[in-house]
């Protein structure tokens, strides 16, 4: 005589708790990629020039630029290196370098194709009320600047360094897009006198121009 089969029993209770998880983690999933559709960068082309607030992504690789108005008069602008899509949702992976602008300032930025994020920003009007001094304490220059930040040629030009460099300060426009360059206010007096400029930018060399698209990789 064959014995009656019996069937497992399984837990009634278990299973409400197990569709809810289920339901929890499909609307977690489905609302990180809507979130992460919906903040999907700009990206940027080659010597684009950017003069408002938004989020940009460099034009060969997946590096960031945020701007955006922050509180107090303030722009912020911070850089974020390329990451992975799951680390896109962890606050502390997203970190950069951050820099900020008095917003009655006139600026504008450009990135060019090995990833250097050009800078212009303008002079402090003196019509204007006294100057701010920056959130750490430090001071704000009243003249115009042009910086760059990213991989940087040091030694003559035989290696590269990730930093930044007061172009108008060091007068080392070599390689600056042209069309970023152009744009610039050089008829003024002062930057005349004062940002030793070229006529005509300098282009960079093969040599500069391959190790700079190596340095790419890790920016």
């Amino acid at each position: 005589m064959t014995a009656p089969s019996v069937e497992p029993k399984i837990n009634a209770k278990r299973r409400p708790w197990l569709k809810r998880w289920g339901l929890v983690l499909a609307v977690w999933v489905g609302a990180s990629l809507f979130t992460h559709w919906m903040q999907e960068p700009t990206r940027l082309l080659d010597g684009q020039i950017v003069s408002k607030p938004g989020r940009y992504q460099f034009p060969n690789h997946g590096a960031t630029i945020e701007v955006r108005d922050a509180r107090d008069g303030w722009i912020e602008f911070t850089i974020r290196p390329a990451v992975r899509f799951w680390k896109r949702f962890v606050p502390w992976r997203r970190s950069g370098d951050t820099s900020l602008v008095e917003k009655r300032r006139d600026w504008f930025f450009t990135v060019d194709e090995y990833g250097r994020v050009w800078k212009f920003v303008g002079g402090w009007n003196p019509e204007w009320d006294e100057r701010p001094s920056l959130p750490s304490g430090d001071s704000t220059v009243n003249y115009p600047t042009v910086g760059v930040t990213g991989p940087l040629l040091i030694y003559d030009g035989t290696r590269v360094s990730f930093g930044w460099n007061s172009v108008s300060s060091t007068g080392e426009w070599k390689g600056v897009p042209q069309g970023f360059f152009d744009r610039l206010p050089t008829e003024d007096q002062w930057i005349r006198e004062h940002w030793n400029a070229p006529t005509r930018p300098e282009p960079l060399s093969a040599t500069e121009q391959m190790l700079l698209r190596r340095s790419t990789a890790n920016w």
